[in-house]
């Protein structure tokens, strides 16, 4: 005997998809909105700001200007020193403190001008 009743199935119904006709398009969203799909023109900001505080320039001194580079590159520089974890127990390691140019320089005598002959 057949475990199924007679007209009866037990197979689950199976569901499909809805139409694309039924889902609203970009275009129909668009027309609903009186929107003609054109992009309005960026309005131009004429706001004005006026800074709170002006800073004079300042002419900075390096000490580097009477000097020629011989060679520069980039590199970092290292401490071998104890860390505040190790402070005291005398394990010592290389530690960065920094990065930047590393330079040579020459120092050149400025010269004074020559009178005209």
């Amino acid at each position: 005997m057949s475990s199924l009743v007679e007209g009866e199935d037990k197979t689950a119904a199976v569901t499909e998809p809805k139409a694309a006709a039924e889902e609203p398009t970009a275009e129909a969203t668009a027309a609903e909105d009186g929107d003609d799909g054109d992009v309005a023109p960026e309005e131009e900001a004429t706001a004005e700001f006026k800074p709170l505080v002006t800073l004079d320039e300042v002419d900075v001194v390096s000490g580097e200007e009477s000097e020629d580079i011989l060679y520069k590159l980039r590199g970092k520089l290292y401490r071998f020193t104890e860390t505040l974890l190790d402070k005291g127990s005398g394990k010592k390691q290389w530690i960065e403190r920094g990065v930047g140019e590393i330079k040579l320089l020459k120092y050149v005598q400025p010269q004074a001008p020559r009178a005209p002959l």
